[in-house]
C-alpha cells in the first residue's frame, strides 16, 4: 500500500462546534422559545419569597466588650456568653415554641387563587389559636379546611357550624380559639382556608427556616435571616425570636436573683427572731438586777470584743456560704437544682470560677432541653463543667482554711480581754455577756440587710446579656425565584435538549455523515468531495457550465492531474454497496477530463447492475461482455458522444452469468493494453466490493482506485470492515471520494469541508449518440 495518511484539519474547536450545531438553529430556536415561555409561566405561577433580617448583640466572654462599671456594680447576676452556644439557644425548642404560640403559626390561613393557595397572614380577618388537634380524613388529604368570617355577627363559620371569637370551642378538627387579626392590612377577596400543624413539625420547620450566623469571626453580633412568602410574617417571626431570646435571658438572671433573695430572707428572719429574743432577755435582766447601764470598763470590753465578734460573724457567714457552695458542687451530678448564692465570697478567683460554673450549667440546661444527650456541643459543655469543679473545690478548701485560721487568731485576741472582764462586778458581767451577744447578732442582722438591699437593687436593674441592634426588615424585591437564574436555567435546558437532539440524531444514524468520520475510520486520503444536488440529468458538468458540483469535479480533475504527473491513466472506481454514485462519478469525471482536452474512455465493468450506459443514454446489446467472450472486436463496441468528441464509452452489453470468471480470462488485460495506447485516461466502473470481488481482480491492472463513500448512505460498519479487509488484500493506490454531501440542518453548511456559493448557471442535458466511432 502506498503512503497512507490522515488529513489534518485546522478548524478551531469553536468552528467545529459551530459547524456541527449551527445548521440546526431552527431546532434550537423552537426549544429556546418553549423553554423561555415555560420559565415565564413558572415565574407568574410561583409565589415570590422575601428575605427578612435582624441583628442581635451578644456579650461573649471571649470576644465581647466589658460592661460599664456602673452596670457591673448593679448587675451581680450577669454572666459572659459564648456566641456559638447562644446561637443554639436561639434555635432552641423552647424559644421557637414560644414564637409559634405568640404568632399562632400552628393554624396558618390561606386564600385560594386560580391555581394555588397563598398565605392570608395579612388578609385574613381572624387568627386561630390551637389547644389540641383531632386526626380526621380531611386533614389527611390536603390539610386545607375552608372557613368564612361573618363580619356582621363576628363569627367564624366552618361547615354548617358557627363559632364565636375569643372563646375556646370544640370543632371537628380540634379545640380552637378564633381571634381578631390585629395585623390585618388588607381585605381578602377569595375563599379562606386554614391548616392545622403539629407543634413538633412546626418547630422543626421553623428551625430549618431560620439561619443564625455571626456577622464576622471577631464580632459578637449575629444576624438572623428567614425567607418567607409574606414579608410581614418573616419580620414578625424574627422580632418574636429576638424578643423571646431577650426575655429568656432576663428570666435566667431573675431566677438566680430570686434564689439569692430567698436565701437572705430566710437568714434575716432567723437572725431577727434571735435578736428580738436577746433584747427581751437584756430588758428582763436589767429589771431584775436593777442595773441601768454598763460601766466604763464594761463599755470598753464590749467595744473591743464587739469589734472582734463582728469579724468572727463575717467569717462564720463566709464559712456558711462556702459550706453551701461545697455541698452544691460535690452533690450535683449533672442535674439541675437551686443555685446557691455566692454573696459574701470575697476571693475574686473563686468568684470568677463560680460565675463560669453557673454560666456553663445554665447553658447546659438550655441546650439539654433542645438537643439529645449525645449532642457534641452538649458533651463538650459537660466536660467543661467537670473540669471546673475540682478547681472550685480546691479553692473553697483553701478559703475555709484561711478563714478558720483568722477566726482562731481573733478568738485568741478575745481571751486577752478576760482580765478586763475580771475587774467588772458580777451583776454587770451578766449584762455584759448579753450585750455582747446582742452586738454580734445585731451586726449579722445589719450585714444581711445590706446584702438583701444589694441583691434587690441588682434584681430590679437586671439587664439581658444581649441587645437587639436592628429589628427585622424584609427585602424590597423577592430573593426567590431569581428571574435571571430561572431564565438561565431555561436557556441551559433548551441548549442541552438541542444538543441532545443533534447528537442523538447523528449517533443513532448508522451511516457515515461527516468527513471527519471517514478520517477516523481509515488512513486513506480523501481526494475530493461532491455535493448533493437535485437534477434531472446525471451529468452536472458541461462545457461553460458553472456551479458548485461542476467546480468540485473540476477540482477533482485538477487534483488528479497534479498528483499523477502523467503516470495515472487507468482509474478503477468502486464502492462498498450499490447506490453510492460510482457511475455518476465515472460519467462526470470522464466528462471533466474530456472537456480539458483529454481523450477519455469509460469502461462499464459492473456486470451485475450496470447503470453507466443508461446515464449516457447508450443502449447496446453488444458490449464489453461480448468482447471478453471473444464474440466481437473491441473497435466495434466503443461509442463516442456528441457533446465532447474526446469522451467515449464501452457499455456492458448483455450481462453474463459468471462475470468474475469472465474478467479473469485475460481478455480484459488485452483490452486495457489496447485502450491505453489510444486514450489518455481509462475510467473503469466496476461492481461494489460487497457484491463481487471484481474490484480486487481489476485493481492490479489499474494505476489507482477511487473508492466512493456516499453521505448518509454508506454504512459505518461496512466501511470499517472494508478498511480492515483491505489491509490483507489492498486495492491499488486507494483514494476516497466523499459523494452526495448534503446540507446540514436548515442551512447551507455541509457535512464536509466544501463551501456553497451562489451562481445562476444551470446544467444542460448532454446529448449522446449511439453510433460506431472512428477513434483511431
Amino acid at each position: 500500500m502506498n503512503s497512507n495518511y490522515k488529513t489534518e484539519t485546522n478548524e478551531s474547536l469553536i468552528a467545529q462546534v459551530s459547524s456541527k450545531f449551527f445548521p440546526y438553529w431552527p431546532v434550537f430556536l423552537i426549544l429556546l422559545t418553549i423553554s423561555l415561555a415555560a420559565a415565564y409561566v413558572y415565574l407568574q405561577i410561583v409565589t415570590p419569597v422575601y428575605l427578612s433580617s435582624a441583628t442581635i448583640l451578644i456579650k461573649d466572654e471571649k470576644k465581647g466588650a466589658e460592661e460599664s462599671k456602673m452596670t457591673e456594680n448593679f448587675n451581680y447576676f450577669s454572666s459572659k456568653k459564648i456566641v456559638e452556644n447562644e446561637i443554639e439557644v436561639i434555635h432552641s425548642r423552647a424559644v421557637l415554641t414560644e414564637v409559634i404560640k405568640k404568632l399562632f403559626l400552628l393554624a396558618p390561613t390561606f386564600e385560594k387563587k386560580k391555581f394555588k393557595y397563598i398565605s392570608a397572614y395579612v388578609t385574613s380577618p381572624v387568627t386561630i389559636d390551637v389547644r389540641n388537634i383531632l386526626p380526621t380524613k380531611d386533614l389527611e388529604k390536603d390539610n386545607k379546611i375552608p372557613f368564612s368570617y361573618l363580619s356582621k355577627t363576628k363569627q367564624v363559620k366552618i361547615l354548617d357550624s358557627t363559632y364565636k371569637l375569643n372563646d375556646w370551642v370544640k370543632t371537628p378538627y380540634g379545640t380552637l380559639k378564633f381571634l381578631e387579626n390585629k395585623g390585618q392590612t388588607s381585605i381578602h377577596t377569595d375563599a379562606l382556608f386554614f391548616s392545622l400543624i403539629d407543634v413538633n413539625k412546626a418547630v422543626a420547620t421553623l428551625s430549618s427556616s431560620i439561619s443564625v450566623t455571626p456577622v464576622s469571626k471577631l464580632s459578637t453580633v449575629v444576624r438572623l435571616n428567614i425567607e418567607d412568602e409574606v414579608p410581614q410574617r418573616g419580620n414578625d417571626i424574627l422580632n418574636a425570636v429576638a424578643n423571646t431570646y431577650y426575655t429568656f435571658s432576663i428570666r435566667d438572671k431573675n431566677e438566680m436573683a430570686e434564689n439569692t433573695l430567698h436565701f437572705l430572707q430566710e437568714r434575716i428572719e432567723i437572725v431577727e427572731r434571735d435578736l428580738d429574743s436577746l433584747e427581751r432577755r437584756i430588758q428582763m435582766f436589767k429589771s431584775g438586777q436593777g442595773i441601768v447601764d454598763l460601766s466604763v470598763q464594761g463599755q470598753q470590753y464590749i467595744q473591743n470584743v464587739g469589734s472582734n465578734n463582728q469579724k468572727i460573724a463575717d467569717i462564720n457567714m463566709q464559712l456558711a456560704v462556702l459550706s453551701q457552695l461545697e455541698k452544691y458542687v460535690v452533690a450535683k451530678d449533672n442535674t439541675t437544682g437551686i443555685i446557691p448564692s455566692s454573696l459574701g465570697v470575697t476571693d475574686p478567683g473563686l468568684t470568677k470560677l463560680l460565675d463560669k460554673l453557673y454560666s456553663a450549667e445554665t447553658e447546659y440546661e438550655k441546650l439539654k432541653r433542645l438537643t439529645g444527650e449525645n449532642n457534641p456541643i452538649l458533651l463538650s459543655m459537660q466536660a467543661q463543667i467537670q473540669q471546673l469543679r475540682p478547681g472550685i473545690l480546691e479553692n473553697i478548701r483553701n478559703q475555709r482554711r484561711s478563714l478558720q485560721a483568722g477566726k482562731l487568731n481573733i478568738n485568741t485576741t478575745n481571751s486577752s480581754y478576760s482580765n478586763v472582764l475580771g475587774a467588772i462586778p458580777q451583776k454587770e458581767k451578766g449584762l455584759l455577756e448579753l450585750t455582747r451577744q446582742q452586738g454580734i447578732i445585731s451586726s449579722v442582722y445589719t450585714f444581711l440587710l445590706q446584702k438583701r438591699e444589694e441583691a434587690g437593687l441588682s434584681f430590679s436593674s437586671n439587664i439581658a446579656d444581649n441587645k437587639i441592634i436592628d429589628t427585622a426588615a424584609a427585602s424590597i424585591s423577592p430573593v426567590k425565584p431569581s428571574k435571571v437564574y430561572i431564565y438561565l436555567v431555561a436557556l441551559a435546558i433548551a441548549l442541552s435538549l438541542g444538543i441532545c437532539v443533534v447528537v442523538g440524531k447523528d449517533q443513532l444514524n448508522g451511516s457515515i455523515l461527516y468527513r471527519s468520520e471517514i478520517e477516523k475510520l481509515t488512513a486513506f486520503p480523501i481526494i475530493g468531495e461532491i455535493a448533493f444536488k437535485k437534477s434531472k440529468s446525471s451529468l452536472v458538468i458541461l462545457d461553460g457550465q458553472r456551479g458548485l458540483v461542476a467546480e468540485q469535479f473540476r477540482k477533482l480533475r485538477a487534483s488528479l492531474s497534479s498528483t499523477s504527473n502523467g503516470k495515472i491513466k487507468k482509474i478503477l472506481i468502486t464502492s462498498t454497496i450499490a447506490g453510492e454514485g460510482k457511475s455518476f462519478i465515472t460519467a462526470n469525471l470522464g466528462l471533466a477530463l474530456a472537456l480539458a482536452g483529454k481523450r477519455v474512455v469509460l469502461l462499464e465493468l459492473d456486470l451485475i447492475n450496470p447503470s453507466l450506459s443508461d446515464k449516457l443514454l447508450v443502449q447496446e446489446e453488444k458490449g464489453i461482455a461480448a468482447f471478453l467472450l471473444g464474440e466481437i472486436n473491441l473497435e466495434d463496441i466503443i461509442r463516442s458522444t456528441e457533446e465532447s468528441p474526446n469522451l467515449y464509452i464501452i457499455p456492458a452489453g448483455q450481462l453474463p452469468d459468471n462475470p468474475s470468471e469472465l474478467i479473469m480470462n485475460g481478455n480484459i488485460k488485452k483490452a486495457l493494453t489496447l485502450l491505453e495506447e489510444r486514450f489518455d485516461y481509462i475510467i473503469i466502473d466496476t461492481a461494489p466490493i460487497s457484491a463481487l470481488s471484481d474490484a480486487y481482480i481489476l485493481s492490479p491492472l489499474a494505476d489507482t482506485t477511487f473508492f466512493i463513500v456516499r453521505h448518509n448512505h454508506t454504512p459505518k460498519a461496512g466501511f470499517q470492515r472494508f478498511d480492515e479487509n483491505n489491509k490483507a488484500n489492498e486495492l491499488k493506490n486507494l483514494r476516497i471520494i466523499f459523494n452526495g454531501v448534503r446540507h446540514r440542518g436548515f442551512t447551507k453548511s455541509s457535512y464536509g469541508y466544501e463551501f456553497e456559493y451562489l451562481n445562476n448557471s444551470k446544467p444542460r442535458k448532454m446529448k449522446l449518440i449511439s453510433q460506431k466511432s472512428t477513434w483511431s
